[in-house]
């Protein structure tokens, strides 16, 4: 009589199985961390965009004047409605690429900035810079995006 034979693999076999997992892995990863910032990027482009249009909308139906801010608060003097939420509903917010250093956070706060152009960022830096003499809105972050082109303050 042959002696019975287990069926089953091999701990040999499970080691390589075990390897070559981990090899796709360590391939993969860094593809999807790469593939995550330039989501952001695109992302904090089309938000900019939105934002830039909006801007542009209140401009032209308040007969030429800028909103005095990017919130729920009326024009001063009353005449033009808020800017939230007659243009936008919500300010939205800047994510930046996750490998900052130091890192920024994500943010949809609106800072006011009289520079014109704005070419630097204001402290403490995250969210948007506006201009409400020119209705310039920048990204309040000098640093570079995901392919190390553009700084985000010149999108």
């Amino acid at each position: 009589m042959r002696p019975k034979r287990e069926s089953g693999f091999t701990l040999l076999e499970l080691m390589i199985v075990v390897c070559i997992i981990g090899i796709l892995a360590a391939v993969a990863t860094p593809k999807y961390v790469g593939l995550v910032d330039q989501a952001k990027d695109a992302a904090i482009k089309a938000n900019l965009h939105n934002l830039r249009v909006a801007v542009h909308l209140y401009y032209a139906s308040s007969e030429g004047v800028w909103p005095a801010t990017l919130n729920n608060v009326p024009h001063p003097g009353g005449e033009f409605p808020a800017f939230l939420p007659t243009y936008m509903e919500r300010i939205p917010e800047a994510r930046l690429r996750s490998n900052l250093e130091p890192p920024v956070p994500d943010s949809a706060n609106v800072v006011l900035s009289g520079e014109d152009p704005i070419e630097t960022p204001i402290a403490p830096q995250g969210g948007w810079i506006y201009n409400p003499r020119t209705g310039d809105i920048k990204v309040n972050c000098d640093a570079f995006d995901t392919k190390l082109k553009l700084r985000y303050i010149d999108y």
